[in-house]
């Protein structure tokens, strides 16, 4: 049976376990962790995260969480001058801590679709992102067009889910729903047709897994849509914070050092202005 890296297994199970163990009380686990940021103002910044979703948030096996949202949160941190706390939530209840006032931000490469930002306000993008499709590499699927009456695996709630269902002509299954990347291209090592999500963490676990022979199906066609960090309705004191953190890290070049850091190999791509390569950056 396959399984999860060791260092990658071990922080996912302890936040099961405590977060997700009982449906009528989806409490995250303790696990919350502080950035080594200035705290000029001894303001603390609390960041509801997805535990694992990688390159943007993955957890450490000493505790607390990296990735590419938590160093982009962090310098910003210390440019503006507060800490920051991540608290991992299932991804169903991620967006809703913002309502609850249990976090401030919520982070995780998520794309800032026109439905979102009806009831969420979003960031300046740091980044842009795309689907792609995972199939076994001996697959006799070749384009997006090719899935239209197989097997699909997807996380629900995202993105990924309203793309297949426009492929498919029909709702896609719930039978064929997961509740996380890793899941859902996990799915098709164990037999589905085809997985559909985000590149980023599709291309980071079929690097991890290079003996399982996924093969990645990008489209020439796809809707490049820009990703950032969400914040509550109308918490434009934040936003300006938070924008303004990101606008010093585009001129210094901290921005592009952090994002050749987490997508080192990517098919080269236009982001909001920096030449960076397009990996896999998610419609979350």
């Amino acid at each position: 049976m396959l399984k999860m890296k060791t260092w990658l297994l071990a922080p996912v199970v302890a936040f099961t376990l405590a977060a997700c163990g009982g449906d009528d009380n989806k409490t995250p686990a303790t696990a919350s962790s502080a950035a080594p940021a200035a705290a000029a103002s001894g303001n603390v910044l609390k960041v509801a995260v997805e535990p694992v979703y990688p390159p943007f948030v993955q957890p450490l096996p000493s505790g607390g969480f990296e990735g590419y949202d938590i160093d982009v949160l962090n310098a910003i941190a210390e440019k503006e001058g507060f800490t920051v706390s991540y608290t991992p939530y299932p991804w169903d209840i991620l967006f809703q801590q913002l309502d609850s006032g249990a976090a401030d931000v919520v982070a995780g490469g998520l794309s800032a679709t026109e439905k979102r930002k009806e009831t969420m306000d979003f960031t300046d993008s740091y980044d842009s992102i795309s689907l792609v499709l995972a199939v076994p590499k001996d697959s006799p699927i070749k384009t997006f067009t090719d899935v239209r009456d197989k097997t699909v695996s997807y996380q629900k709630g995202t993105k990924a889910a309203e793309e297949l269902a426009k492929l498919q002509n029909k709702a896609p299954n719930e039978k064929d729903a997961t509740d996380s990347a890793w899941l859902t291209i996990k799915a098709v090592m164990g037999g589905k047709d085809a997985a559909i999500g985000d590149s980023a963490p599709f291309e980071y676990y079929a690097n991890q897994y290079k003996d399982t022979n996924i093969r990645l199906i990008y489209n020439d066609n796809a809707q490049i849509e820009p990703i950032g960090f969400v914040v509550k309705k109308g918490n434009t004191e934040l936003l300006a914070k938070l924008n303004k953190g990101l606008a010093a890290m585009k001129a210094d070049g901290t921005l592009d050092k952090i994002h050749h850091k987490w997508m080192p190999n990517e098919q080269q791509h236009k982001n909001d202005g920096h030449n960076h390569a397009a990996s896999a950056t998610h419609a979350h």
